[in-house]
């Protein structure tokens, strides 16, 4: 399984993504073909579940599909689910496509068109082309947004006893 997990700032283009570690395990019903791609076999729904060690901020959900390539294998009906484990998932997020070819970007918001904050994630593939039975997802990115915070004193807390007060700032 490809799965990459990237951080964007906010306007950047997919190209000046910082690269965040890994901080998940990931699961798929498939086969390795070798590259990095999976190729899913049997009935659908397919499914690919991301879980985080840590509730995490994702902004969109990438997928790289191939019509030309993959023809029947190439999805066209694809459903987000977002939760803090398998028995809670909620479907946020329903996309219907037609012979893609590239990047699908799923950007993920709630309802208060907020970003979404989840400790495990699944994508499932419900429909392919000419009603194909089979799966192929040439990479998945998962990303989320940086947040720029500046570190200063402001943060941390103000004594007011002598004792503790020469302590407060670093010559």
């Amino acid at each position: 399984m490809c799965v990459r997990w990237e951080t964007r700032r906010p306007g950047a283009c997919p190209a000046v993504s910082q690269a965040l570690e890994l901080t998940s395990s990931a699961t798929a019903q498939s086969r390795p073909t070798g590259r990095c791609s999976d190729q899913s076999d049997g009935q659908l729904p397919h499914l690919v579940n991301v879980q985080f060690k840590k509730k995490t901020t994702v902004q969109d959900v990438a997928l790289y599909t191939d019509y030309k390539l993959d023809e029947s294998y190439t999805p066209t009906r694809i459903s987000v689910r977002v939760g803090t484990n398998f028995n809670d998932l909620q479907e946020i997020e329903v996309v219907d496509i037609s012979e893609p070819s590239g990047w699908i970007v799923i950007p993920l918001k709630d309802i208060n068109e907020k970003l979404i904050r989840t400790f495990m994630l699944q994508i499932a593939i419900l429909q392919n082309h000419q009603q194909g039975r089979d799966t192929h997802l040439r990479q998945i990115k998962i990303r989320s947004p940086v947040q720029d915070k500046p570190v200063s004193t402001a943060d941390l807390a103000t004594f007011h006893h002598p004792e503790f007060k020469q302590f407060q700032t670093i010559r």
